[in-house]
């Protein structure tokens, strides 16, 4: 549940971004808006195939698809906010390392090491340092 006053100045977004949820709570913590995480509520997403997010395996071409993603999000955020440049940055670091098949691998492999079990809007792309992986 979102309160209308804390929605962000603004509620328009690009058609290109994948994750409407994930824009509009980002630019919310951006303008500091508050927020609460609790695991006493259910929201039920209807998963299916074409889902560019849920509850499927992570595999390489999900890892891809992930940066592709979280590199489209942080091009947005750039354009209306400061700050996100080194996000941008290091996003597009990934995505060059990972255009390699060598690396890809190396770092699904990380990725998948790490367990995470309940990903929030592509939390289990981690930026190279994050996971530890040397250029």
């Amino acid at each position: 549940a979102i309160q209308v006053r804390s929605l962000p100045k603004n509620i328009n977004f690009n058609t290109d971004i994948a994750a409407v949820d994930w824009m509009l709570f980002s630019r919310m913590l951006l303008e500091h808006k508050t927020a609460i995480f609790t695991n006493e509520t259910y929201i039920y997403y209807r998963q299916h195939d074409l889902n560019s997010i849920g509850l499927k395996s992570l595999n390489e071409k999900k890892i891809l698809q992930g940066i592709k993603i979280k590199k489209k999000h942080y091009q947005n955020l750039v354009i209306e906010y400061d700050g996100y440049n080194n996000n941008l940055e290091e996003i597009n670091r990934l995505s060059e390392y990972c255009s390699y098949s060598d690396n890809l691998k190396k770092y699904t492999d990380k990725i998948l090491s790490l367990g995470i079990k309940h990903p929030m809007w592509w939390e289990e792309i981690k930026m190279l340092e994050e996971a530890n992986i040397e250029e």
